[in-house]
């Protein structure tokens, strides 16, 4: 198994008490599919935060309780999701916004049972001006409805590195942030927090990854 692979703890059973807190987790984002969100983001101020493994551990568990999911990696310029699934990355999220791939031959279906993902692609040059330009609120809704998708989780870039993160996050219904202790600083977290608040991105809550007890702020938690 790869080291990427491995972070896949849902799926290889080898921290129970990790995958029991990525379920712990989803049950309690069930309020908010209750309330009608089907589209969620997952943001965070800088790279290397664990939100990527978050992301991929918690689609899978909605996967594994039966709740068709799909997983966008809209992180462009550093792409790291089909590395974690092992899936090939020609075809991809990058290819769909400039039009030279429809969205149904770029997801993956089926990478586990309920479970689908659509990779970045290849690189663009230009990924910036192309996030910007598509309708991304209308295509997301469309696909949820099209693919009868009961959750759709989108991975941005890094918050204070690229602007689509914002625009993503904004498409979605909700946002989850994300923060790794010990790593982030504190000013990160609050100025990313202030940038969201300011484009009207709803944030439904905050998860602390590779948990120091020691280190005790949040700007404010889920």
């Amino acid at each position: 198994m790869s080291r990427l692979r491995s972070k896949l703890v849902t799926l290889s059973g080898g921290n129970a008490a990790l995958s029991e807190r990525y379920r712990s987790l989803r049950a309690q984002l069930e309020q908010v599919e209750k309330a009608g969100a089907r589209l969620l983001a997952v943001v965070t101020p800088a790279a290397n935060n664990g939100s990527v493994e978050m992301i991929a551990n918690l689609a899978v568990t909605y996967a594994q309780a039966g709740r068709r999911t799909l997983i966008i990696d809209g992180d462009l310029g550093n792409p790291v999701l089909h590395k974690l699934f092992g899936l090939p990355n020609a075809a991809g999220f990058s290819q769909v916004l400039e039009g030279r791939c429809s969205i149904g031959d770029a997801i993956q279906d089926d990478v586990l049972h309920h479970l689908s993902v659509l990779t970045a692609g290849h690189r663009s040059d230009h990924y910036g001006d192309i996030v910007g330009a598509f309708p991304l609120r209308e295509r997301l809704e469309q696909w949820q409805q099209q693919f009868e998708y009961d959750m759709v989780w989108v991975n941005t870039p890094p918050v204070l590195d690229s602007a689509d993160a914002i625009q993503l996050a904004g498409a979605c219904d909700r946002a989850l942030f994300v923060l790794r202790s010990g790593a982030v600083k504190e000013d990160e977290a609050v100025r990313t927090r202030r940038l969201l608040e300011a484009a009207g991105v709803s944030v439904i809550g905050a998860v602390l990854t590779h948990h120091q007890p020691r280190r005790r702020w949040l700007p404010f938690k889920f």
